[in-house]
């Protein structure tokens, strides 16, 4: 007796273009679900979001996405502008800088 799972599977094996499809719609959906837009989608397919390409290190330059290393430096530099603007939306208690200023204070003497 064959189990859901493997008769759908079977389907998918039988029409190559729905297997090469379902992974892309699947990522499409993951990538929207986490919030990115169809412009953000657009521009990770392209590696042209001009903001990301200036975190790259070294600088702005225009990526290739047929080769592996530009489309690793662009999710980086994407990673990196993320975590920019989400540090710039962080509001640290004066209480906490407090706290440990005198730990920084301490390892500033142990530098010097």
């Amino acid at each position: 007796m064959r189990t859901p799972a493997l008769a759908n599977g079977q389907k998918l094996l039988q029409n190559p273009a729905l297997l090469r499809a379902r992974p892309v719609s699947l990522l499409l959906l993951k990538l929207q679900e986490a919030g990115l837009t169809p412009t953000d989608i657009h521009n990770i397919e392209y590696l042209d979001n001009k903001e990301v390409l200036k975190y790259l290190p070294g600088g702005f330059r225009w990526l290739k996405r047929n080769i592996r290393q530009d489309v690793v430096d662009y999710f980086e530099a994407f990673a990196y502008l993320l975590e920019e603007k989400m540090l710039q939306e962080i509001e640290i208690p004066s209480q906490v800088l407090l706290k440990l200023q005198p730990d920084f204070q301490l390892y500033e003497v142990a530098m010097a």
